[in-house]
């Protein structure tokens, strides 16, 4: 055991060596929809009083655009998907109940040959590709939240905005 662990360290190191290090805080991407009909979509550098600054990648560069509060129409939380993790996560959890379920069941001692290892494989693999279903299904019914911004009242839209400022990026910047 005790050659074991530093072993599983090094071979984290090898393949992602910034494992340990924190990781970069990141704004949400916004989906902005504009009272002329334009849309932009960028991550979400901070919030000022009546303006957003969204970090807009064009090509290598990433520049800031103001977006004043009195020109949008609408803003889209674009969240990212996670439906591989959500397969995966569902599969386990299903193939652990499958073959739960599967050693359960009571063999016959009547029989010649004994079903109960195939059964419970059996069980295991469908139980599997049920709780893969099950966390695609989940993972697709969470989707993007929508804010309307235009006619708002001014209390509502400080809610909003402080809501937005704890997803900046730099949620404390004025």
């Amino acid at each position: 055991m005790k050659k074991i662990l530093p072993l599983a360290i090094m071979i984290l190191f090898v393949f992602d060596p910034g494992i340990l290090l924190p990781k970069e805080k990141r704004g949400v991407k916004l989906e902005i929809k504009k009272i002329d009909g334009h849309t932009m979509s960028g991550e979400l550098i901070a919030v000022k009083k009546n303006m957003l600054i969204l970090g807009v990648a064009y090509s290598v560069l990433l520049t800031g655009d103001n977006v004043e509060i009195t020109d949008i129409q609408l803003i889209r939380i674009v969240r990212e998907s996670n439906f591989g993790q959500a397969a995966v996560l569902g599969s386990v959890i299903g193939g652990v109940v499958g073959v739960g379920v599967g050693l359960s069941i009571k063999d016959n001692p009547s029989d010649f040959i004994s079903l109960k290892p195939l059964q419970t494989i059996m069980l295991g693999l469908a139980g599997g590709v049920v709780g893969s279903l099950f966390g695609i299904l989940v993972e697709a019914s969470i989707g993007s939240e929508k804010i309307q911004i235009e006619g708002i009242s001014d209390a509502r839209l400080a809610y909003v905005l402080e809501k937005l400022r704890k997803k900046a990026r730099f949620p404390d910047y004025q």
